[in-house]
């Protein structure tokens, strides 16, 4: 799940916050998931430890996770957007209309660009279909969700048998194949 294309002159640790939003807007993580220790993650990606803390403290930072010492790093709830964030984002998007439109990009083809941009990250084919990997994520959703919530109230089995380690629960892991 954690396959990091390697984008040129992008930080790994932007890329990391990067992968693991887009990870939530095509609904394979959900609030309440469980994600792979510091340590795990960064064997998983072949990332120098502080790279994968420094991509976690900026997605606590926004919200997007929640680390509960002794038992391990969540997905948080997403509240919704305020008016600064959107602010920002017109903003943002106000740059890149100016770049497309310097370069003759017409609008059209802008707005096709920002249709399949949506689809991508969403996980669904041009037809608009979802990919494979996307539905198949969908079917243990519900289950995974209770057993991350349960443990991070501590209530899973084998959380407690993780001394406090770095968000490692043993056999009660839930960070297998991410």
């Amino acid at each position: 799940m954690f396959d990091l294309q390697g984008e040129p002159g992008v930080p790994v640790y932007e890329q990391l916050v990067r992968h693991i939003k887009g990870l939530i807007v095509k609904g394979l993580l959900r609030p309440g998931d469980r994600l792979p220790s510091v340590r795990d993650l960064s064997a998983q990606v072949l990332a120098n430890p502080n790279t994968v803390m420094k991509a976690y403290q900026e997605l606590e930072r926004q919200g997007v996770i929640a680390t509960y010492p002794g038992k391990g790093t969540f997905v948080a709830e997403r509240p919704p957007a305020g008016e600064e964030r959107m602010q920002k984002l017109r903003s943002r998007l106000d740059v890149l209309v100016l770049e497309a439109a310097f370069w003759g990009v017409e609008e059209a083809a802008f707005q096709r660009w920002v249709a399949e941009a949506y689809r991508r990250v969403r996980g669904m084919a041009p037809d608009g279909r979802p990919e494979p990997a996307g539905a198949a994520a969908t079917s243990d959703r519900e289950g995974k969700a209770g057993r991350a919530e349960k443990a991070a109230r501590g209530e899973a089995r084998g959380a407690e048998a993780d001394g406090g380690r770095d968000g490692d629960a043993g056999s009660g892991r839930r960070s297998e194949g991410l």
